[in-house]
């Protein structure tokens, strides 16, 4: 938890109380729940895991690179390289 920087002289000290209130106060974000992992045996790539009960499938490039994701129902997601560096993702 980061609180606010004490405010300079003639700051406002009610908005930094408020501010510090507000950052003790506020609950974390919960970390996604991540199970039901499965591999390629020949590879070891990871093809699909579960995240919070929805599965994300994942395909791989001749090079072993992620080609494309998949979460649930949703959109798939295109990885684009260049010289083995992630380049871009539609």
């Amino acid at each position: 938890m980061a609180l606010p920087s004490l405010p300079t002289e003639g700051g406002n000290w009610a908005a930094w109380g408020a501010a510090v209130h507000n950052a003790v106060n506020a609950a974390p974000s919960p970390d996604p729940v991540l199970s039901n992992f499965t591999y390629d045996a020949a590879t070891g790539n990871l093809l699909s895991y579960q995240e919070d009960g929805i599965t994300i499938t994942l395909t791989y490039n001749a090079d072993g690179t992620v080609a494309t994701s998949k979460r649930g129902s949703g959109p798939t997601r295109t990885y684009s390289y260049s010289g083995g560096n992630l380049a871009g993702v539609a």
